[in-house]
């Protein structure tokens, strides 16, 4: 996940293959990278502002999913002056090595 919450529609939609993709039991990993890792900040007050309906607390119910592997770069969340104490979800920080590393054992790669 690359893409501010609320840029465009993008991120609900791949939010939306996520959950479906969950549903045929594949093991699925999620990194948010870039604006994406604003997806888990909380609360999103920003919603009420650009008159958006708010799916980001949905992420609070990926286990209901069986997703547990969530993963977020260490330094997105430093350049957006970010801890993980700000996340509305735990995720694994990765460093870029990591990411990487992660990357690399995957079949296949949504890059949204």
């Amino acid at each position: 996940m690359r893409k501010s919450p609320f840029q465009t529609s993008q991120a609900r939609e791949t939010f939306d293959i996520l959950l479906m993709a969950s549903s045929f039991e594949h093991e699925i990993s999620l990194l948010f990278l870039h604006e994406g890792v604003l997806q888990l900040l909380r609360p999103q007050e920003v919603v009420a502002l650009l008159n958006s309906k708010n799916f980001t607390s949905a992420y609070q119910a990926l286990g209901l999913y069986d997703i547990k592997n969530v993963y977020i770069s260490t330094q997105d969340l430093v350049d957006c002056g970010l801890a993980s104490a700000d996340l509305s979800i735990l995720a694994a920080p990765l460093n870029d090595v990591e990411i990487s590393a992660l990357m690399q054992q995957q079949d296949i790669i949504f890059n949204v």
